[in-house]
């Protein structure tokens, strides 16, 4: 399963310097283990299909709102769906 891994920074001190949220496309097992470990967590509320270009721009737009709302500084995302749309709201943002 893609996902992103949202990072801020966190001034609070060195050692605690980012604050982690995790974006999914969905909910399934890794959804419940980050809930279960008390992480900051984001399900999208669509998954996107690359064959209907609506889908794929409201995607991108939720990312790169999240981004900005959550001032996120640093993006790491996993396998290449999830890459591709991390990619894009990265550099935008």
């Amino acid at each position: 399963m893609p996902f992103f891994l949202l990072l801020s920074f966190n001034s609070l001190t060195l050692f605690n310097l980012f604050s982690p949220l995790y974006l999914l496309f969905q909910h399934g097992p890794l959804s419940h283990w980050l809930k279960d470990a008390g992480a900051e967590l984001i399900i999208l509320p669509q998954r996107p299909r690359l064959s209907r270009p609506l889908s794929v721009w409201r995607t991108h737009q939720t990312i790169q709102n999240i981004i900005s709302e959550k001032k996120i500084h640093l993006v790491h995302s996993t396998m290449a769906y999830g890459a591709l749309f991390a990619s894009l709201a990265a550099k935008i943002a």
